[in-house]
């Protein structure tokens, strides 16, 4: 069974993935700019899980 924090935790690297992602593909630099911040956030805060 997997704990709370794995799950967290991979939710957070699936958000970091996707907004990253996100971000590469938006023209507007003020929405680019928060699409990586969440990115960079989620990674993170993913990576301290782990």
């Amino acid at each position: 069974m997997r704990s709370t924090l794995d799950i967290v935790a991979a939710i957070g690297l699936a958000m970091g993935g996707a907004f990253g992602l996100a971000g590469t593909f938006v023209e507007s630099a003020p929405l680019r700019e928060t699409l990586w911040t969440i990115d960079g956030v989620a990674l993170v805060v993913a990576t301290a899980l782990l």
